[in-house]
């Protein structure tokens, strides 16, 4: 097994599976060991993932409240860890892959099953690792094309910045928006700023940046600020205090 240490969180209203499945990863968990934390209900586990932060999830499809499957959706994209699902019911398991689930597992589940499941989750985790270590952000040149993110489970990855159709900042973070997610980095926009090229992005306000190949349309609003809207149909403001330093780059 990898030597990776992960926070594990375990999701199930019933004691006797939870304590099975902490018996399980005790059994293949040498050095180091992993970090459990559990939670009988979605309720409680969306709290604990918010304030633990954990980087995978074993957790239960059928449970009062909250489902699992539900609970799984109401995570924030940049929060989001690995899942797995454990469920007496085979029907659930196209909705589980479709909010991105590695695997599904029918109890009652063997070790050698639950093992494999752990495996693919690892597997997951060590293409990330080696990603982010294989891969080098160049600092000395003038214009980023990659930025370290964070993404699922706080584990860090290398985003191409040619993917990412806007950015705003909320705190002391970044956050970096896809086609499909949403990735965060600590800093300031202001930090970030001079590192973006100016030929790719475009800033908008004081709190957000757009790629310009992905803005469709730029239409004036009241008192010389604009509306700008992407290609997937978002629209953001663009103040005229920003607009004064590039307007000349649309026709509006």
């Amino acid at each position: 097994m990898s030597d990776c240490q992960l926070k594990i969180l375990i999701v199930d209203d019933e004691k006797h599976a939870r304590d099975k499945i902490k018996h399980f990863i005790t059994r293949f968990s040498t050095e180091p060991k992993h970090e459990l934390a559990e939670a009988e209900d979605g309720i409680k586990a969306l709290e604990l993932i918010k304030s633990w932060q954990p980087q995978v999830i074993i957790v239960d499809v059928d449970m009062p409240h909250l489902n699992g499957l539900e609970m799984v959706k109401s995570i924030p994209t940049h929060q989001k860890p690995f899942i797995v699902f454990t469920t007496a019911y085979e029907e659930y398991a196209l909705e589980a892959f479709e909010v991105d689930a590695v695997d599904y597992l029918l109890k009652p589940f063997a070790y050698d099953r639950f093992e494999q499941s752990i495996g693919r989750v690892l597997t997951r985790v060590e293409l990330l690792k080696s990603t982010y270590e294989e891969q080098v952000e160049t600092e000395d040149q003038q214009y980023l094309t990659h930025i370290r993110v964070e993404g699922r489970g706080k584990l860090q990855s290398l985003l191409a910045l040619d993917q990412v159709h806007w950015i705003k900042t909320s705190g002391n973070y970044c956050e970096f928006y896809t086609e499909e997610r949403s990735f965060i980095r600590r800093g300031t926009l202001k930090d970030l700023i001079s590192r973006l090229s100016p030929d790719v992005f475009l800033r908008l306000n004081r709190s957000q940046v757009v790629q310009i190949g992905q803005i469709r349309n730029v239409k004036v609003i009241a008192h010389g600020d604009a509306t700008v809207t992407l290609k997937n149909g978002l629209q953001l403001k663009w103040s005229r205090h920003y607009r004064a330093e590039n307007g000349a780059l649309f026709e509006v």
